[in-house]
């Protein structure tokens, strides 16, 4: 179903043969969607020819990586021209189930003007794992974060709380808008079935003493962002949700352990999340403002 008041942006880096296919379960759903690329060559030129066939879709090619949150913030000043009541965030490796925005705009129709973001479930692509679910029988619960693929963001939050903070650049850019809204008054729910198909890292599975786990085997700079954003934001938000900051350091402190059990370059790896730590625990307030300088644009619908 075509929803006019939901716009959507897609961020893409080296998008794949597969990327179309899923921008072929999206245009429909949306009134526009923005990709902006950070592709930093010209490898990919026809698939954004292919995607411009669509009359909806609009593309901005940065020519560098510039990171994920200001691309984002590029993509939302676009498709806010459009007057949009929600703004649909979306990676390019996640598929869109064909009732997603169905799904994703009913805890907005039932939750009040206070909801400010409503995340997916996901299906893990390359498992078994649950089908998508269709536009009745699901439901949705508070969440202290949600992750940026997939989820629906009111325009009255995004005018109100800024830009995502591009300092960041990569991880936790998420959990650290969320904590925002939070701080702001704004509900952050998550419909409980899946409602898209996305992959996260590169998983694979082990056990310890019996018992199952996973390690996401990211690379050593994911793992110094990862870290050092998640100081960052724990200093910066730990009071909205202080057993969110807690849980966060104990799963931090366990993902050491198994990098150090199950990962290869383990020391790289660990030499990073520790320097990440470190900077992140050092950096001022006023080196990890909400927003890098040149996102300052203001988001109205006037």
């Amino acid at each position: 179903m075509l929803h006019h008041d939901v716009c959507a942006v897609v961020v893409t880096y080296n998008p794949d043969a597969g990327f179309l296919e899923r921008l072929a379960c999206l245009v429909p759903q949306v009134e526009a969607v923005a990709i902006v690329d950070n592709t930093p060559d010209s490898s990919v030129d026809s698939v954004f020819e292919k995607a411009l066939e669509y009359p909806t879709v609009s593309v901005r090619r940065n020519g560098k990586n510039v990171g994920l949150a200001s691309a984002l913030n590029q993509g939302i000043e676009v498709v806010m021209a459009h007057r949009p009541r929600w703004v649909l965030t979306l990676d390019q490796d996640t598929k869109p189930g064909a009732h997603m925005v169905d799904a994703l705009l009913v805890p907005f129709r039932h939750g009040g003007t206070t909801v400010g973001i409503v995340g997916t479930n996901i299906a893990s692509e390359g498992r078994r794992s649950s089908p998508l679910c269709r536009a009745e029988g699901y439901s949705w619960a508070p969440r202290t974060s949600v992750i940026t693929s997939g989820s629906l963001i009111s325009s009255d939050a995004l005018t109100s709380l800024g830009p995502l903070c591009s300092f960041y650049f990569i991880d936790h850019i998420d959990t650290e808008y969320c904590l925002r809204a939070k701080r702001n008054g704004f509900q952050v729910l998550a419909i409980q079935e899946p409602v898209v198909k996305h992959a996260i890292g590169a998983p694979t599975r082990h056990s310890i003493c019996g018992r199952a786990t996973a390690t996401s085997n990211h690379s050593a700079l994911r793992r110094y962002y990862i870290s050092r954003n998640l100081m960052i934001t724990i200093r910066r938000h730990s009071s909205v949700d202080p057993w969110w900051a807690c849980r966060s350091i104990l799963a931090w402190l366990k993902g050491q352990v198994l990098v150090l059990c199950f990962e290869s370059d383990k020391r790289a790896k660990l030499l990073a999340s520790a320097r990440g730590s470190w900077h992140g625990l050092r950096y001022s307030s006023s080196d990890c403002n909400a927003s890098a300088p040149n996102d300052q644009q203001c988001w109205s619908r006037q």
